[in-house]
């Protein structure tokens, strides 16, 4: 009898389990590129504050570096369960984010745009877990894609990480890229409890050195946008070998150094930096439709 009363006693607080994500102090940053400009900056997420909307508890979050022109953001983030909420303002309603511990094959789906007439669904199609500063975080692969309206391709995958969130960027968007500014990947990540830096990169800030030698050679591909499969030329105006990186930051192919014009393809649709690894700065981004 008192086997099964200290059973009883242990199921709600298993049911209680919940996912922690945006805790007071938490802070995200991300390499922010901007049409027009010659250089990267960053775009900086923290959490400044709590409070409650419909009777969830909902981290304040606020941009505290960069500039927000039309890639989303939204003020209030919730979670419910294994499930990350953010409050959509024009709808007046909660939207999922990111469902963590679901099973290979969970999909979730939520509306990209008030006024826009397709949704974003996710597919999870791995999932695992990574150690951060003694604590076992849940990650799950995903693939998104549009659904309804008049697209229907397959924007990205990549991976989402409890506390971290989309190693790409945090808040999902339509189109895969912004005209004005374009924020990717996660630079680092930090709360009170865990401090995270992306393995791609040697520091959180952006390098503050100063060149006192010849002006850096300016990487040139052309086109910037492609359809999968068909070929992108870089110039041979910068220090090779060279690499191309997903929306995670992930190196996924390597460009030896040659004289003259280099040719690749990317056959998955997504959005891709492509940079130099001996001038790391030296990089462009580019999309496949």
């Amino acid at each position: 009898m008192r086997k099964l009363q200290l059973l009883a006693l242990a199921l709600p607080i298993q049911l209680m389990a919940q996912t922690t994500f945006a805790p007071i102090g938490a802070k995200w940053t991300y390499t922010q590129h901007q049409a027009f400009a010659p250089d990267s900056g960053l775009f900086v997420v923290e959490s400044m504050g709590d409070t409650t909307i419909d009777g969830i508890a909902c981290a304040i979050l606020a941009y505290t570096q960069g500039v927000n022109g039309c890639m989303p953001f939204h003020r209030y983030i919730g979670t419910s369960g294994d499930s990350v909420l953010f409050w959509s303002t024009p709808d007046s309603a909660f939207r999922t984010l990111y469902v963590f511990g679901g099973p290979i094959g969970n999909t979730w789906t939520m509306k990209a745009d008030h006024n826009h007439p397709d949704s974003l669904q996710w597919t999870v199609v791995d999932t695992g877990s990574i150690q951060i500063g003694g604590l076992s975080l849940r990650t799950s692969q995903v693939q998104v894609q549009t659904v309804g309206g008049s697209l229907m391709s397959v924007l990205s995958s990549g991976t989402i990480t409890e506390r971290l969130g989309d190693l790409a960027y945090m808040l999902p968007w339509i189109n895969g890229a912004c005209d004005f500014e374009f924020n990717l990947p996660l630079r680092c990540y930090e709360d009170s409890e865990i401090s995270w830096l992306n393995p791609q990169l040697a520091q959180c800030d952006l390098s503050s050195s100063i060149y006192e030698g010849q002006p850096l050679p300016v990487m040139v591909i052309s086109p910037t946008m492609q359809a999968a499969g068909a070929d992108f030329t870089m110039t041979d105006g910068s220090s090779g070998p060279f690499e191309v990186l997903d929306a995670t930051g992930r190196s996924i192919v390597v460009l030896p150094a040659v004289h003259g014009p280099i040719r690749f393809a990317l056959y998955r649709s997504g959005t891709y930096v492509v940079r130099s690894r001996t001038q790391p700065l030296q990089q462009v981004r580019v999309v496949v439709r």
